[in-house]
């Protein structure tokens, strides 16, 4: 399957505030080669766009405050693999139909709502921290997180196609999702020890206030993006 050809307006990043896609088009930067796929296109392709996937994660601190904010829950082992589930499948979901260009959202209308999900995750866990609507929280929102960095990366794979152009896009994912597990399982022992201690409650009312105000002031700062 081959990406749909992009509006040139569509391939434009989204500026001033277009964190994702701005930081994204830096790390595909001779990344990972887009000649004519080769013999092998699993070989060629799947390792580099994993890395990137991970790069891009490690270094995204609007996701992973996010991700955060979906820890802060509380939440059985259980309700917590459900949560992680929702947001890892919507968030593919986006990053697939956005990377070949069958839906392409105004790239500041994407991050202004990236940053309203992160505020209101910080809201819910500080206000409501035992709400059982964690994992359509994680969905709803899990849509726009994949569609925050799709575009800069349609630009990435643009020159490449068929077979070639799958293996990449589904290793950046899984490049993704690797790095996100990795944090899930380290966190959620973390956060099992911490809440045996007294000052558990204080230390996730801290955390889900940070959550919030980090989101609170990029909601801010990119609606004045958006209407400026």
């Amino acid at each position: 399957m081959a990406p749909a050809r992009r509006p040139e307006s569509a391939e434009r990043a989204p500026a001033p505030l277009a964190d994702e896609s701005g930081r994204l088009q830096a790390d595909v930067q001779g990344a990972a080669p887009i000649a004519s796929p080769p013999a092998s296109a699993w070989r060629h392709y799947a390792w580099p766009f994993f890395k990137l996937g991970v790069h891009h994660i490690a270094t995204g601190y609007d996701h992973l405050l996010f991700l955060l904010g979906l820890l802060l829950f509380r939440q059985s082992l259980g309700r917590l693999a459900a949560v992680v589930t929702a947001f890892t499948l919507a968030h593919s979901v986006t990053l697939v139909v956005a990377a070949a260009g069958w839906i392409t959202p105004p790239g500041a209308l994407v991050e202004l709502l990236i940053a309203a999900s992160i505020a209101y995750v910080g809201a819910v866990t500080l206000l409501r921290p035992r709400t059982p609507h964690g994992p359509w929280i994680a969905l709803g929102f899990g849509l726009m997180h994949g569609f925050g960095f799709a575009g800069a990366l349609s630009a990435a794979l643009s020159g490449i196609a068929g077979k070639g152009w799958l293996v990449a896009l589904a290793g950046f994912n899984l490049g993704i999702e690797a790095f996100q597990l990795v944090l899930v399982v380290l966190a959620w022992p973390l956060f099992g020890r911490v809440d045996a201690l007294a000052w558990s409650a204080w230390l996730r009312r801290l955390l889900s206030a940070i959550v919030l105000a980090a989101g609170l002031v990029w909601t801010i700062a990119r609606a004045a993006a958006v209407v400026g």
